[in-house]
């Protein structure tokens, strides 16, 4: 009988085994399906995050490229008028020179150095000297 004893110690020592075995498998796939779900839940908060960033960053650059056209425009406007007033200080400055300005008044008056204004009455000077003296004919060739 030791050996039938045995046999049944051995089987129900088998079947405990078994059910804590069971047991420890069912306590693991319930804590993995927690941590499966813990984890999906981490994924959709990111996800989340991710889509609040990137509109965020969307708008940023819609506002960029807005500032960027309207600085252009700034900038060409400037241009502009930058190139009207230089337009407007050379002409006056000839004019006044035709009135017989001196160099340190145009130079004073239109924000020139002295210099600038120099060259500009010396280019006046030639253009008068040019428009005033008579252009020989040309000799017709027999």
């Amino acid at each position: 009988m030791a050996i039938a004893e045995s046999v049944i110690w051995i089987v129900a020592g088998s079947g405990l085994i078994s059910v804590v075995c069971g047991a420890a498998a069912l306590v693991l796939w319930r804590r993995l399906g927690a941590l499966e779900e813990s984890v999906a839940q981490k994924q959709q908060y990111l996800e989340q995050q991710i889509g609040i960033a990137t509109s965020g960053a969307i708008g940023m650059g819609h506002r960029i490229v807005a500032l960027e056209r309207k600085l252009q425009s700034l900038q060409d406007r400037q241009d502009n008028l930058t190139g009207m007033a230089d337009a407007f200080a050379y002409s006056q400055a000839l004019q006044m020179f035709e009135q017989g300005a001196d160099v340190a008044t145009v130079a004073s008056n239109c924000g020139f150095s002295s210099s600038e204004a120099q060259l500009m009455a010396l280019v006046q000077k030639q253009t008068k000297k040019a428009s005033a003296t008579p252009r020989p004919k040309p000799v017709a060739q027999p």
